[in-house]
């Protein structure tokens, strides 16, 4: 992916899944990212939401030097986060109930956004269904997501990917 230019959007929840991880921060007021994601139909707020914290991220003081920014009233309907998304690797406990193959593993977050809700869950993405036994579709209780837990350090296990029995 590094070669990559543009991000694939469409089949970013699925590179989640493949590679374990979530995305954390991910600006409120945004529409989440899925396959209806269409970057080019965000707002001028939605897109300043998103790509702001890490421009200031990146160019440091040299951010503020080369924008205009205008502190007297802020007419942005869309609050800008203080820093940007984060990839976080699955924590332990989740790659365990994964591994297992715990009914719990439907509620593992894919997308939280900056008010620690899960906006995309195991369960919402096709490409997990299809790839677990027909008996083990999530009920009522399993699609209801769980908190996102406290970051822990990252660890370098390979990924675990259910194949179609």
């Amino acid at each position: 992916m590094s070669a990559q230019r543009n991000v694939p959007w469409k089949s970013l929840l699925n590179l989640l899944y493949m590679h374990q991880y979530t995305i954390v921060d991910w600006p409120a007021a945004v529409p989440a990212v899925g396959l209806d994601f269409n970057i080019k139909g965000l707002s001028a707020d939605e897109l300043h939401a998103l790509t702001v914290p890490f421009l200031k991220e990146q160019m440091g003081a040299y951010f503020h030097s080369e924008v205009h920014v205008e502190d007297e009233g802020d007419d942005s309907l869309v609050p800008v986060p203080m820093a940007s998304f984060d990839l976080r690797e699955w924590t332990p406990e989740q790659k365990e109930l994964f591994k297992m193959v715990s009914p719990e593993m439907f509620k593992i977050p894919l997308l939280v956004n900056t008010f620690n809700q899960p906006l995309c869950i195991l369960s919402d993405l096709q490409a997990f269904i299809k790839a677990i036994p027909k008996s083990m579709g999530p009920s009522d209780s399993e699609r209801t997501p769980s908190p996102l837990p406290p970051s822990s350090p990252p660890v370098q296990d390979s990924p675990q990917l259910l194949v179609p029995a």
